[in-house]
């Protein structure tokens, strides 16, 4: 994704919260309609204008979620009270399900909600990670990504649609989603976790690992995990990328 839009997805979660949406129930301003073309007959939607629309719906379904888990986890109360305080990680966290569910429709996937408990999962290994670059995997029920971001980001809201941007990136030996085996599977592993079909839950955590050179380093788990081996159930959760 580049990084313009990067950035506009990291101002508009940081600030969502204070966005007025419009009133349904209000007229429709009175545009002037020129005679349709054949394309608008024949029911085609202009593909640039249904991706903002889309990019928008799954940025708002995305701050949704990151709030409602927050508020399940410390209550309404306590939460109005922390979201200034928790402003840039509340930022990361509906950035990355974000970056998360726009790969996600590319292959007409349901989108991920946002787990406070898979988050906690995440941060408690990413505080022991060093920064070192040598990372151990921790073993658990939940599928899991893990990766570096890139050294010259200023902003882990900017910087988290780089790192899903890689994880995506490795599908692309199997066109992504076209062609699928079981070594694929376990070699892809990061590109099958962000896409797998049936995997409804996400989290993760971050730690900033500039001062060593390495950028932020990132931590997702994923549940149900994409841990089945059978080739019915591997093609039927990695479908392929639609063609827009």
């Amino acid at each position: 994704m580049k990084l313009s839009a990067a950035i506009t997805l990291a101002y508009l979660a940081l600030f969502a919260q204070s966005v007025v949406l419009p009133d349904e129930n209000a007229e429709a301003p009175i545009v002037a309609v020129a005679e349709r073309s054949i394309e608008e007959e024949a029911g085609i939607v202009d593909i640039a204008e249904r991706s903002v629309q889309e990019e928008a719906d799954i940025l708002a379904a995305a701050q949704n979620s990151v709030l409602q888990a927050m508020e399940g986890e410390v209550g309404s109360g306590e939460l109005s009270k922390r979201l200034f305080g928790l402003s840039f990680d509340l930022g990361f966290s509906i950035n990355i399900l974000t970056f998360h569910n726009f790969k996600r429709i590319l292959h007409g996937d349901p989108l991920l909600c946002w787990d406070h408990g898979l988050y906690r999962h995440a941060k408690h290994y990413i505080d022991r990670y060093d920064c070192s670059g040598d990372f151990h995997h921790p073993d658990g029920p939940y599928g899991s990504n893990w990766g570096i971001g890139s050294s010259k980001a200023f902003s882990v809201s900017a910087d988290a649609g780089f790192v899903v941007d890689k994880w995506y990136g490795l599908g692309k030996s199997i066109g992504f989603g076209k062609s699928i085996s079981l070594g694929a599977k376990v070699s892809l592993n990061s590109f099958t976790n962000l896409i797998w079909k049936s995997t409804r839950r996400v989290g993760c955590a971050y730690k900033d690992c500039r001062h060593r050179g390495r950028g932020y380093f990132y931590y997702c788990n994923y549940d149900p995990c994409a841990n089945n081996p059978s080739y019915r159930v591997v093609q039927s959760n990695i479908p392929p990328r639609r063609n827009y």
